[in-house]
């Protein structure tokens, strides 16, 4: 059936695949095309099964040269990709796309048909040198301040408020004074910052009223 076929290796990831089929599988894919038509046809003035192939050819010879066609075509492709290296194999979820159609059209009785399909493949590459690399790691001083800072941060953020029964200690009232006295400066000075900017504000205001 396939008398030439050649594979191309095109950019992307495609390969270019080029067939030639004998004109004699082609026409004797076409009369067994045509005898089957023959036996399923049903056509004014015969009975179904008795159509001669003679009509059938002159009335649907060109559609069925067609499709007999194409599906030889399509049969011999499947068969030569099977046996192609596995580099050249088009990949699974690739469909081959039939190339320049208009110019196989209309096929020829008693002619060879050669056609081109392409589809995507597996990229080749050269795999880069991976061994015997050197990697520069860099030292790294780790020192008491540095673990004590860490493990302050854990014990911050695992820190666990419980409720305390019975009368406080006191250390806990000193702690408890000292963080009452942080806050009281807190809002002092906010209450404070608040008067300056309300001051400023006054006198920019008495100032423009003034001009």
């Amino acid at each position: 059936m396939v008398t030439e076929k050649s594979v191309k290796e095109l950019e992307n990831s495609q390969a270019a695949l080029t067939l030639t089929i004998d004109a004699a599988s082609i026409e004797d894919a076409y009369t067994k095309r045509i005898q089957k038509y023959a036996k399923e046809l049903t056509l004014p003035g015969f009975r179904k099964g008795h159509v001669p192939a003679s009509v059938i050819e002159r009335k649907y010879g060109d559609s069925i040269r067609e499709e007999s066609t194409f599906d030889t075509m399509e049969s011999a492709l499947q068969d030569v990709i099977k046996e192609l290296d596995a580099k050249d194999k088009p990949l699974p979820f690739a469909t081959p796309v039939l190339q320049d159609e208009e110019k196989l059209l209309p096929f020829k009785k008693g002619e060879d048909i050669t056609f081109t399909v392409v589809y995507d493949v597996r990229p080749s590459f050269e795999v880069p040198k991976y061994t015997g690399l050197e990697v520069d790691i860099p030292a790294v001083e780790v020192t008491d301040k540095d673990i004590d800072s860490e493990v302050e941060k854990l014990r911050n953020q695992n820190a666990v408020v419980k409720n305390k029964s019975g009368k406080a200690s006191l250390q806990s009232h000193m702690q408890s004074l000292m963080r009452k006295e942080k806050r009281s400066r807190a809002q002092s000075a906010a209450i404070s910052h608040s008067q300056s900017v309300l001051d400023i504000t006054s006198t920019s205001s008495t100032k423009m009223l003034s001009e």
